[in-house]
């Protein structure tokens, strides 16, 4: 479904579904295959034109939950290509699902990356609502913990807030001790549960974190920020240079295309 063997069957679905007029089909298979290019490829032209197909595809349904889904993708292709300034498809987001945990996070992220201190403060705000407010309804799904820490973890390491580090690793062990956890949800924040071992300063934590196994094909492209960033700090805090250079190599290597480079 979202491996790369799935990259070629969602391009070919979203093809059909064009040359058939099937705008419903149009607009679960433009988003998908747009996903997978960011996952897998770092494609971010073919990202973008199917991400923007998928967005006319799901208005054209008028159904919400579509439509949602179509601006969430086309907001994060604009993301990673640092177009920063075209929020069009993150209000339509925001708009539609104002408090759902992964619009909150890519609003942070445009934040963040301009520098809108005062927006991504306001994010964050949000996701202390929702933790106050929502969270019996939350914590029956991943969504809020791996969303919310990503935020929090990407603050401290922004800003060295004491009270943003342990917010990010008070989600991550609740989401830790979830009885079941998606294996995509484990990726994305592998990123986030290093930046919070190494915020503990515990070098027998860090160690075992930057040393465990790779957890399959998409780890190098999932996470905020990068993972190989991460391997690379953790390695420079256990006193390991070379193994922090080549961390960081990779890193540039595999971001090349994007923001994140």
């Amino acid at each position: 479904f979202n491996s790369r063997r799935g990259l070629d069957d969602h391009v070919r679905a979203a093809a059909l579904a064009d040359e058939l007029g099937d705008a419903p089909v149009a607009a679960r298979a433009h988003p998908m295959a747009a996903l997978s290019h960011l996952t897998h490829t770092l494609d971010l032209g073919a990202a973008l034109r199917h991400a923007e197909a998928g967005r006319r595809a799901a208005e054209k349904t008028g159904l919400s939950a579509q439509i949602l889904t179509a601006a969430y993708l086309e907001s994060l292709v604009h993301l990673n290509l640092g177009e920063v300034s075209n929020r069009e498809a993150l209000e339509r987001a925001l708009e539609l699902s104002p408090l759902d945990p992964r619009i909150v996070c890519t609003r942070f992220c445009f934040a963040l990356v301009s520098g809108n201190n005062e927006e991504a403060e306001a994010s964050l705000e949000t996701f202390d609502h929702l933790d106050r407010e929502l969270r019996g309804s939350l914590r029956s799904t991943s969504a809020f913990l791996v969303w919310g820490s990503c935020s929090y973890a990407a603050w401290w390491w922004a800003t060295g807030l004491a009270s943003a580090r342990d917010m990010a690793t008070r989600l991550c062990e609740e989401f830790e001790a979830l009885p079941v956890r998606a294996l995509g949800n484990d990726r994305l924040l592998q990123p986030t549960r290093g930046l919070v071992t190494i915020a503990s300063g515990d070098a027998a934590r860090i160690a075992a974190w930057h040393d465990e196994p790779d957890t399959g094909e998409s780890w190098r492209y999932s996470g905020l920020p990068p993972l190989q960033v991460v391997r690379g700090l953790a390695a420079e805090k256990l006193g390991r240079p070379a193994e922090a250079l080549a961390h960081h190599n990779e890193a540039f290597d595999v971001y090349r295309p994007s923001l994140w480079l």
